[in-house]
């Protein structure tokens, strides 16, 4: 586990401070998600894992702020570059 393993709440929270940050008053939703047979369980910590984790949104279809997509992804890129997402059993 190299980088720094952080809670589902906390990695949703700083998305969708982003979100805010970069397109107030749209109505997009950010989701924090995660490949669940990619989690690489702790081999000195029972039942603590790890996972690199995506993002993505909910946006109305037809709706103009799919085009912030690719912004979004780009701010989020960083975060998801500097941590995991922890997890336990």
């Amino acid at each position: 586990m190299s980088k720094p393993l952080k809670a589902h709440w906390f990695l949703q929270y700083v998305v969708q401070q982003e979100v805010v940050r970069l397109a107030p008053d749209l109505p997009i939703i950010p989701v924090v998600q995660w490949d669940d047979e990619r989690i690489v369980w702790d081999d000195q910590c029972e039942g603590l894992g790890s996972v690199s984790w995506t993002c993505n949104y909910f946006i109305p279809q037809d709706h103009p702020a799919r085009a912030l997509v690719p912004t979004l992804n780009a701010a989020i890129a960083p975060l998801q570059a500097r941590y995991d997402l922890g997890l336990v059993s």
